[in-house]
């Protein structure tokens, strides 16, 4: 998974290396990727989502919004 989970610093590190969607605003996604981690731990502790789940949409995110070339595998490889 692509090291964009810093923030929007990160991000823009990441669009400029030409890792991640140059059109995607750094920040705004640093603040949805913040306010999911918050929703998910919610959901874990209370029991309504897996970890694995939580996981799941963490590693589809990044993906979504990272360059062909930057994208990790679909399984295994990290």
């Amino acid at each position: 998974m692509p090291a964009i989970l810093g923030g929007g610093p990160v991000l823009e590190q990441a669009q400029e290396a030409g890792l991640a969607d140059p059109d995607a605003d750094a920040r705004t996604e640093a603040i949805y990727l913040l306010a999911t981690a918050a929703a998910m731990g919610t959901d874990i502790l209370v029991g309504r989502r897996s970890p694995e789940s939580a996981i799941a949409v963490f590693r589809h995110h990044p993906d979504r919004i990272s360059t062909t070339a930057a994208r990790a595998p679909a399984h295994g490889g990290r």
